[in-house]
């Protein structure tokens, strides 16, 4: 699919979601104590679905949109410097998320994602701050600041050569049932699967759908709340086979995030969120096998007018592998009415 059928299609979901007459719903319908609207932002692994975590409280009656912008750091490379992988950017990512109540107690959602990978101008402020805490560099000190390259094996089967230029990303489509309602808990189901719309050849798609089935946990007191939730994912993904190089597999992987907040009123909240899993690479190289985990700080806010918002600072886990080095994102939200 070239890039004007994938904006086409991204384009006709949309089309297909947006009421044709919508107004603002109650203030009342707030969504500060939902989980922070984050995923991991590491290229190689944003080929794969990776669900931004959910919550099985929130009101089934209404539109929903969200707009979320993420502004990443990465440096990943292996065996320095005859690298067979490196990722060296700046990551712009912009998601809009539209959802729809089906039922009292199901919805429907679609993704659509917007990127743009580049050189940055942040490499020189990192490296002194590594310095300053005594962080290994990983191979940052041999490259010159605000450079870019992604590629992994170029010309090779399974390879990608990536550019700076923006890029159409994935399109996920997701459906939500609560199965179980209690007094301040409930627990939902989760179903998803994610659209190659982004390029295979430039290391953003892998070229085939996956789906993943999963369930979240979610209660809320006056002034704590909390999410719990859990993935099995599928990839159709081929393995690709020896040749030249070191064989790569593809297999089921697992994904999962717990959230922790705080309500310091009825219109803010302080919010700690972990997500991690299993990788869906064997490949014999760090970069791409070991397990990716990144953890979150957030404020999640709403206006008088009823407009959600969310500032949040991720950073990659004790691995320091397959995950971006850190993301800077802000969101809003609304919510409609029909």
């Amino acid at each position: 699919m070239g890039m004007k059928g994938k904006c086409i299609l991204a384009a006709g979901l949309v089309g297909f979601l947006l009421p044709g007459n919508i107004h603002p719903a109650s203030a009342g319908e707030s969504f500060i104590t939902s989980p922070l609207p984050l995923r991991n932002m590491y290229p190689p692994m944003m080929r794969f679905l990776d669900p931004v975590p959910d919550s099985a409280l929130r009101d089934y009656s209404n539109w929903d949109i969200g707009l979320h912008q993420h502004l990443s750091s990465i440096y990943q490379g292996d065996q320095w410097p005859a690298n067979q992988l490196l990722a060296d950017m700046e990551l712009s990512v912009t998601d809009l998320t539209v959802r729809k109540a089906i039922t009292q107690d199901m919805d429907l959602s679609v993704q659509l994602s917007l990127l743009r990978p580049f050189n940055g101008v942040m490499d020189q402020l990192v490296k002194d701050v590594h310095k300053i805490l005594g962080v290994p560099g990983s191979g940052r000190q041999f490259r010159p600041n605000n450079s870019f390259g992604y590629y992994f094996r170029p010309g090779s089967p399974g390879g990608w050569q990536g550019k700076n230029r923006w890029e159409v990303g994935n399109t996920t489509i997701s459906l939500r049932k609560q199965v179980i309602a209690g007094d301040g808990w409930a627990i939902a189901g989760l179903t998803s699967i994610k659209l190659s719309t982004a390029s295979s050849a430039r290391g953003l798609g892998n070229g085939r759908p996956d789906v993943g089935l999963g369930a979240v946990v979610s209660a809320a007191s006056d002034h704590w709340f909390m999410h719990v939730e859990a993935w099995g994912i599928h990839t159709f993904t081929k393995d690709v086979a020896a040749g030249a190089f070191p064989a790569v597999k593809y297999h089921p992987y697992v994904r999962g995030s717990a959230t922790l907040g705080w309500k310091y009123s009825d219109q803010l909240a302080l919010i700690v969120q972990g997500q991690g899993g299993t990788s869906p690479y064997s490949s014999g190289i760090r970069q791409l096998d070991k397990l990716p985990l990144i953890y979150s700080f957030g404020l999640q806010g709403e206006t008088d007018s009823g407009t959600g918002w969310t500032l949040a600072f991720t950073e990659n886990g004790l691995t320091q592998l397959t995950t971006q080095d850190f993301t800077f994102s802000l969101a809003l939200h609304w919510q409609f009415s029909s």
